[in-house]
């Protein structure tokens, strides 16, 4: 399975170019890199190029704040009850993103 995905990236990359990935796409390529592993598959080896562009582009969409309207009701609730806690919250140094956490 992770071979068959390589030959898609790389067909893909030699396809259409590095450059016209979209943020979104290169961030997914990271998530099934990172997945791969985390499922006993083996990584999902990328061309260095490639992950470099994916990891950065990760980041940026991790930088994105998104509150939903459910996030922000807990939160109210949560607030109305004296708990403390912090939407979207985002963990130095892996960048992993919790919609909540207690403060």
């Amino acid at each position: 399975m992770a071979a068959a995905c390589e030959q898609l990236v790389e067909g893909s990359v030699r396809d259409r170019g590095l450059l016209q990935l979209s943020t979104a796409e290169l961030s997914q390529l990271f998530m099934a890199h990172l997945a791969s592993e985390f499922l006993g598959l083996g990584f999902i080896a990328l061309p260095p190029s490639v992950l470099e562009a994916a990891v950065k582009s990760r980041r940026e969409e991790a930088r994105r704040v998104t509150v939903s309207n459910a996030q922000r009701q807990v939160g109210e609730s949560l607030r109305r009850l004296g708990v403390s806690h912090e939407l979207e919250y985002i963990k130095p140094p892996t960048q992993r993103r919790a919609e909540m956490a207690r403060s």
